[in-house]
Order: C-alpha cells, then structure tokens, then sequence
C-alpha cells in the first residue's frame, strides 16, 4: 500500500474525480446519485488526508513524484508531484468539494447525476492544477476545469446565466490565451523544455522577464479576480448555484495565488521585484474599493463575493511584498479565506434553502429561531475578519507585519482597509441575524447540515490556536523559494543589494 501511495498515489486523488463524475453522469436516481457523489468526494478527501500525514514536512522538494512521457516529440511529460505548500491547496479543494457536495442534497432539483459529475470534474481538474511538475501539463489542467465551471453556469444558473456565462468564458479564456503565449516563450528559452524544477532553476534575461511577466500575472489576477478584473466573479458568484459558488470562490481565488507562488516568484525574480510596487498599490486600491462598495450592497452573496475581493487584494499584497513574513502569511490566508468563504456561502445556501431568497433585507431577527445557525454564521464572520483565536487572525497578523516590513506607509493604509472590512462583517451579521424581526418561520440546522457546519468550524478554531501545524509544511517550500529567489537575483549587479536586503529579514 505504502509503494502504490508514493508511487502513484497523486494519480489516483487526481482520477478518483473524474471516475465518479463519469460514473454519475450515467446515473438517473437523483437520491442515489447524491449518496455515491458524497462518497466519492468523502473518499477523496479522506485519501488527501492520508496523503497529508504521510507527508513528511522537513524536505523542502516534491514528494509522491510521479514522471512518465506523455508527449515525446516536444519534450512533455505527465509529471506530478506535492510539496508543503500545494498538498495544503489540495486538501482546500477536497474539503470545500465535501461541503459543496453536501451542500447541493436540497439545492438542486434538475439534472441532479449531471449536476454532481460537474462538481468531481472541477475538482479533479483543480487537484490537477495543483499537483502539475510540467508547465503544459499545468495549463491542460488549467484550462480543462474551466468547462465545469462554464456548464455549472449556464445550466443551472440564476436568470441571467448566459450572460454571466459569457463573461465568466470571455475572462478566463482571453486570458488562458495570454498565459499560452507566455509558457511557450518561457519553453524556448529554457531550451524547449517544460519542466517545471528546471525552469525555476533557469536564470532568465531581464529584458525577457519584463515583457512575459504580464503574460502570466494577468491570467492569475484574472483568476484570482483581482481589481480590476474582478467582474467577471461577481456575476458567476450571484448566478451559480449555491454548490458550485462554494468551489469557484473558495478555490478559484487560491489558484491564481498559487501561481504567484510556483511560477511567477521563482522564475522571474527581477520583474517582480520591478512591478511589485505598483501591483501592492494596485491591489490597495481594490481593497479600499471593494471595502466600500460591499456597504452598498443588499444582496448576500454580493456582501460575501466582495470581502472576498477584499482579502484577495490583500492577500496579493503579502505576496509582492517580497518578505517572507508577507509571502508565508499570504499562503495561509489564502487558504484561511477560501475555507470561510466556502463556509459563509454554505451557510447562506442554509438560509436560501429556508426563505428561496438571499436579499439581506428579507431576512433580521434570526438568531432567536435559529440558534445553531447564527453560532455557526458568527464564527465564519468573525474567522473572516481575524478575530484572535481563528484562522484568519493568523494570517492577517503575519501578512500585515511582511507589509510594515517592506513599506510602513502601505501597511498602515492596509490596515485602515481591514478594519473596514471588519466592520463591513459585523454589521452583515448584525442584519442577517440580529435586525429587526422577521416573521416567517424558519428551522434551525438539520442533522446533514450540523454534520458539515461543525468540523469546519472545529478547523477555523484549531488553525487559529495552533497555526504551527500549517506553518511548519510551509517553511521548507518557502525557505527554497526565498533562496532560490536571493541567488538568481544576484545575477544581476544592478538590483542584487536591494533583494539581498530583502530577503535577509
């Protein structure tokens, strides 16, 4: 067992997805179909747990690699493999693909087998994405769990679906476009190869950087949505199914991160270093915007996809800051902010399922009849804004010390930028559940909802009070990175003393 899990286990978590959905898709019992797509997705997420403790978090390389020839002639291979950072994205997506699947029993009444292939298609892509060691790979993952997500849309979406479908195709494919461009520059450059260790080892041009750096910061930030690329998420998020929002905005957002990480930091060290303060400020602007538009908004879901957009500018802040506090408090938040927004949307699915409505107004007064439901809201609000003893708190704290490292005058405003969103959550909660009486009856958490709502709660409380379990998977991967960072950088005279000093603290 041990032999099969090193050698191919990342194969099986990747197929295990695509198996179930195929499986479903022949499927016409609605009430089977949900149980065997909830087994498949609790199977899944258990072996990304196996996968996790068989881990071993003091080798800073990928474990459980797997190489074979895929397509000779260009030099392409089916290479996999984990480090500390992605086997924490992995285990983001199989944990919100559990509660999303749990989430849809109710929510979805047409098509249901079909409905669910989707789910474990998008999932298995985005483990995919995430276990990749070969850049053409990469982006066939890449591009392949954009059709799930694109069908999610448009047939099972709000009124105007095709619309937002539309857009959502239109973003994601003109910069997919964007990003091929880049990777088969990068291919020639690098000697015609696709491997992604040997890439990040290769030193680049500056020159070269600076012109291919856009090519695949703009897919990610398009991914990502970050300001000002952000409306193609907002219209996806409000027509999607409650199910299918929880997997766009809680992993989405992470992917493009994630690139950050593995592509964009390591193998154009320079050009980073060169847009990195116009990029912080950039993303400054979208979190005070989205700060102060989310007060504006009377719908749920909206309140939730912009303070959402609200930690993805700050969390893309932390990560061109350049200091490894900022990066490593960025990588945690990242995945702090997808699992409570997974948790938020999944807890307004609850109420949307109760009321067939997600317009705040028609809501206040709940706590009373819904005890469960308001505890379990409350501290989802109060991870998002960082209240000590979460989750949140501990990337905020971390990431905002990276940003007072590199710059006390961004940091601050930053900090100004938080507190709003902070305060823009409490009184989301206040109006939801503690306003002004509603008189339509409603019913606490059933036995299936409480079964999702409290592990994820427990996992926000523990991370919050021993992050250390989190951080030390991060610290090899990251202590590479910074070091791979510091000695290409070097390479170039002109701005080796200012990474230097950089990435000494």
């Amino acid at each position: 067992m041990t032999s099969f899990m090193s050698l191919h286990g990342l194969s099986f978590l990747i197929g295990l997805p695509v198996v179930g959905g195929l499986f479903l898709l022949f499927m016409r019992d609605p009430d089977r179909a949900r149980t065997i797509a909830l087994f498949f997705s609790l199977l899944i997420f258990g072996f990304s747990l196996y996968l996790l403790v068989s881990f071993d978090p003091q080798v800073p390389g990928m474990q459980f690699h797997e190489v074979a020839p895929w397509i000779p002639l260009w030099n392409i291979n089916y290479a996999v493999g984990v480090d500390g950072i992605s086997i924490l994205f992995i285990l983001l997506t199989t944990g919100l693909s559990t509660i999303a699947l749990a989430s849809s029993w109710h929510a979805i009444r047409d098509r249901v087998p079909a409905f669910l292939s989707m789910l474990l298609f998008a999932e298995g892509g985005l483990i995919g994405v995430f276990s990749a060691l070969d850049l053409f790979l990469f982006y066939f993952f890449w591009e392949a769990m954009l059709i799930p997500f694109f069908l999610l849309i448009v047939w099972w979406g709000g009124v105007d679906r095709f619309q937002a479908g539309i857009r959502f195709f239109l973003f994601n494919l003109g910069s997919s476009a964007l990003l091929l461009v880049g990777i088969i520059a990068v291919y020639g450059a690098a000697g015609e190869t696709f491997d992604m260790s040997l890439l990040i080892q290769h030193s680049f041009s500056r020159s070269f950087q600076l012109w291919v750096f856009p090519a695949f910061f703009i897919p990610c930030a398009v991914r990502m949505s970050l300001f000002p690329f952000h409306a193609w998420q907002l219209d996806a998020t409000y027509q999607m199914p409650d199910p299918a929002s929880i997997l766009s905005v809680g992993v989405l957002a992470p992917l493009g991160a994630y690139v950050f990480l593995r592509l964009l930091l390591p193998c154009f060290p320079d050009a980073t270093k060169i847009f990195s303060t116009g990029i912080m400020l950039l993303s400054l602007v979208g979190l005070l915007y989205c700060g102060w538009i989310a007060f504006a908004q009377t719908d749920m879901k909206k309140m939730i996809s912009f303070l959402a957009l609200i930690h993805i500018s700050f969390i893309t802040m932390g990560f061109f800051s350049l200091t490894r506090s900022g990066i490593e408090g960025a990588v945690f938040q990242t995945i702090s902010v997808g699992m409570v927004i997974g948790i938020l949307l999944f807890a307004v699915g609850i109420m949307q399922n109760r009321l067939s409505s997600t317009v705040i107004a028609d809501y206040g007064g709940m706590a009373g009849q819904v005890p469960f439901s308001a505890a379990f809201f409350l501290i989802a609000i109060l991870s998002f804004i960082g209240l000590p003893g979460t989750n949140g708190f501990v990337g905020i704290f971390i990431t905002v010390f990276g940003l007072f490292e590199r710059s006390q005058c961004l940091g601050t405003i930053c900090c100004i930028g938080l507190l709003l969103a902070g305060w823009c959550g409490i009184r989301f909660f206040q109006n939801v559940m503690l306003g002004p009486g509603n008189p339509r009856k409603i019913h606490d958490l059933d036995a299936r909802e409480i079964s999702v709502a409290v592990p994820g709660v427990l996992v926000c409380i523990a991370l919050g009070m021993y992050p250390k379990m989190f951080l030390d998977l991060m610290h090899a991967p990251l202590s590479l990175l910074m070091h791979q960072m510091q000695m290409k950088i070097q390479a170039f005279p002109g701005i080796a003393t200012m990474l230097a000093a950089l990435v000494g603290n």
